[in-house]
């Protein structure tokens, strides 16, 4: 009787192939991954991460599309591991696996219909929100969704500009050119200093250091020759000339602060 009833759960997993062929077609999944690979290569070119409102749209498409890709290949693993165990039981005729099969079989065809029935409810408006009352069914206003950038006590207020500069800061660092010039004439009186954090070890980056404060030094002195005095200009030059002198050592971009005071 054992057998029978493999031989039974096997037509019926059968009768079942058709449903899961026909539930491919109905949600899509061949455009659903072209969309998916179409959206992860937007998502790793520079600048994506500017537009948070944007970027966070995508991501939680591509969150969606795979979901629903997940869920369908477990559907169908299930079924051949179900499939599996019915040839196997009957190839070595062993009963003992009959209830394992019972039970896993009415989750599968449970967890199909409901994929099945949720293919039929993805209309134009099955997205928004629903109020209902006693007296009347109407369209709720929209609910932000999705990833919501918590900063302290701000929610959802982080500009892309500070998100911009923080993954800068993440990736390559930040050297602060620290330096005290006379207020009269423009010359460096004290420093520069340098300071790194995130970008080298400065024990084993002594040259390099040396370089940048022989660099930043020439940097202002050539800005009192040529009596420049804005304190923007002499930045602006420290942070270009010093940059370039980074770049080209290590072929890295560290944030650079350049910090000038008089005295």
């Amino acid at each position: 009787m054992s057998m029978l009833e493999f031989e039974e759960y096997k037509g019926k997993l059968n009768t079942l192939k058709p449903a899961l062929d026909d539930l491919q077609d109905a949600l899509h999944l061949e455009e659903a991954k072209r969309e998916i690979a179409e959206l992860q290569e937007e998502s790793a070119q520079d600048g994506f991460w500017n537009n948070v409102s944007h970027s966070q749209q995508v991501q939680q498409r591509i969150k969606q599309l795979q979901t629903k890709c997940e869920k369908y290949d477990k559907l169908c693993s299930s079924w051949d591991d179900l499939f599996t165990m019915c040839e196997m039981a009957l190839e070595e005729d062993d009963a003992s696996m009959l209830e394992e099969l019972k039970a896993e079989y009415d989750t599968l065809s449970e967890k199909l219909e409901e994929m099945r029935l949720s293919t039929l409810l993805t209309g134009e408006y099955d997205s928004s929100n629903v109020i209902l009352t006693k007296d009347e069914i109407k369209l709720g206003e929209p609910v932000t969704a999705g990833a919501v950038m918590v900063d302290g006590l701000g929610v959802g207020d982080v500009g892309s500009i500070v998100l911009r500069d923080r993954k800068h800061l993440a990736e390559d660092g930040l050297i602060i050119a620290v330096c005290t010039i006379e207020a009269g004439s423009g010359r460096v009186v004290s420093g520069p200093d340098i300071v790194s954090r995130g970008f080298v070890y400065v024990r084993e980056s002594e040259a390099l250091m040396d370089e940048a404060r022989r660099l930043v030094n020439s940097t202002i002195e050539q800005c009192a020759d040529e009596n420049v005095r804005e304190w923007s200009a002499i930045k602006l030059r420290v942070r270009d000339n010093l940059s370039r002198l980074l770049y080209n050592r290590t072929k890295r971009s560290p944030m650079i602060l350049p910090i000038i005071m008089e005295v």
